[in-house]
């Protein structure tokens, strides 16, 4: 059958809007099955922080042969604050015996030096038990709140504020002076010196980090969204309607 040459135009009209239409309906189920979405921007919240103190101890078990130097170094877990460090000194003259004899006692100095810092000395004569020298290192912290994205940011920044202050170093220094007089000459050259211990007390603080509150995540919003298609769509229509 011949057709006009109308009939073959209005037929090849219709092959192309259903193709056309078959493109945008590919399209249109292309765009609701993955919707593109924008992400929300992070915002800043309170973080709540809480120093717990705690104390350490540790200990240098040393003999002072007439002098004894040597540096010590101090270290507190990761993260946390040095507060206060004491030095408690304990010896005693182990070649002088009998009431008598108490004149030829030797004599402890120890000197301890803050790395950067002050210098403490004490003295004892013919011994000493738990006698105190105390430092003070580092402030206690006063960082109470904060404003951070998250957790882990809040953390960094607090990390940033206490960079350093978790490790401190001293100069240990003891001398003897030997109680034992050159008349006495066997005693003075058998006297080496003596032992000495220091019990070393120290105190941190830690933080703890609490988020303030939580804000309820707002839903992403998805490109291609209409609000003319959403009414059509609530009328009863199909999506290939709009």
């Amino acid at each position: 059958m011949n057709l006009r040459k109308s009939d073959k135009i209005i037929a090849l009209t219709g092959v192309i809007i259903i193709i056309v239409a078959a493109i945008g309906i590919f399209l249109y189920a292309s765009t609701e099955e993955e919707p593109d979405k924008i992400p929300m921007a992070l915002e800043e919240k309170t973080f709540y922080v809480t120093w717990t103190r705690e104390t350490g101890e540790t200990m240098i078990d040393g003999k002072a042969e007439k002098t004894y130097n040597e540096p010590f170094t101090i270290l507190v877990p990761a993260g946390s604050v040095l507060t206060n460090v004491d030095f408690r000194l304990t010896w005693q003259d182990d070649h002088v015996t009998g009431f008598i004899l108490k004149r030829f006692q030797d004599t402890l100095k120890a000197e301890i030096s803050l790395d950067g810092g002050e210098s403490q000395t004490d003295s004892s004569k013919g011994g000493c038990k738990n006698r105190s020298i105390s430092f003070s290192v580092n402030e206690i912290p006063m960082i109470d709140s904060l404003e951070a994205n998250d957790t882990y940011e809040a953390s960094e920044i607090i990390d940033e504020m206490i960079f350093g202050q978790d490790t401190t170093s001293f100069n240990v220094k003891v001398t003897v002076k030997t109680g034992e007089k050159l008349r006495r000459p066997l005693k003075f050259f058998m006297d080496k010196g003596n032992n000495f211990k220091f019990e070393i007390v120290y105190e941190y603080y830690y933080p703890y980090i609490e988020n303030g509150y939580e804000e309820e995540p707002t839903e992403p919003i998805e490109e291609g969204y209409s609000a003319i298609g959403e009414f059509y769509r609530n009328l009863g229509y199909g999506r290939g309607m709009i």
